[in-house]
């Protein structure tokens, strides 16, 4: 599907020189996958497959084995899944040149290419379903990585709804900042004690980027006891349930 310069130039873009891809562990690389294009990638079979085409099973090799041997559209999506990851969520930052080339090259393909993908509304519940799975099994720490998710695309709709204006790069405290200085102004708190509830999120949410980056199974880290898991998952659950109890105010 790719041209050959261009595999090499997702090679050098994912920092596949070692055997890795990007920050992914084996078990984030293997959610990743999963959720993006339904493959098992440490299966016995498939890691069979690859083993037997490159030597070795490692994340690198995985997917060099699917970017030449997949559908063209379960590569494009899971392509454009990882450039997305790249972009938003990857723990040492992106290249904004390498970024731009990226969606160059992207640009090309997907104008020619129909990809199944969620609308933003479907993608949110498919969150709020893994969260909730993880939460009753008791294993809020599974659900913080994906609670991140969901705060960061719900703030993201929220913002953009209202045109509040933010940069793809905000950090999920930084678009709570600035939806609240938005409804500072149109929206009346009966109580100043849930107004400055709200504005002590933003330092708890900014504290959160640190526990999902570090704490949690998004890297390959320690991860969080289940305890102090459960008290920031459920304090971010209540800070987002009333954030969106508030914007209903607006859809009146």
């Amino acid at each position: 599907m790719f041209s050959l310069a261009e595999l090499g130039f997702f090679e050098k873009l994912m920092e596949m020189s070692e055997g890795f891809v990007l920050d992914f562990s084996n078990g984030t690389f293997s959610t990743f996958v999963a959720d993006s294009i339904g493959i098992d990638i440490y299966s016995d079979e498939y890691k069979y497959k690859v083993e037997n085409k490159f030597g070795s099973s490692s994340k690198a090799n995985i997917l060099r084995y699917i970017l030449r041997n997949e559908d063209e559209k379960l590569v494009l999506k899971l392509i454009n899944d990882l450039v997305e990851y790249y972009e938003f969520s990857y723990f040492y930052g992106c290249d904004e040149h390498l970024l731009l080339r990226a969606k160059d090259i992207l640009k090309k393909y997907n104008s020619n290419t129909l990809i199944d993908e969620d609308s933003s509304e479907d993608r949110i519940i498919d969150l709020i379903r893994e969260i909730n799975k993880s939460s009753s099994e008791g294993k809020p720490i599974f659900a913080l990585d994906r609670l991140h998710t969901l705060v960061q695309n719900k703030l993201r709709e929220i913002c953009t709804f209202h045109g509040i204006e933010f940069e793809k790069k905000d950090n999920i405290d930084q678009l709570l900042k600035k939806y609240l200085n938005f409804i500072e102004e149109f929206y009346h708190f009966d109580s100043a004690m849930s107004k400055s509830i709200l504005k002590q999120s933003i330092s708890l949410f900014s504290e959160f980027n640190h526990v999902r980056n570090n704490m949690s199974y998004a890297h390959d880290n320690p991860v969080l006891n289940q305890e102090e898991s459960l008290l920031i998952f459920k304090n971010i659950v209540n800070t987002l349930n009333f954030i969106s109890s508030i914007d209903e105010y607006f859809k009146l």
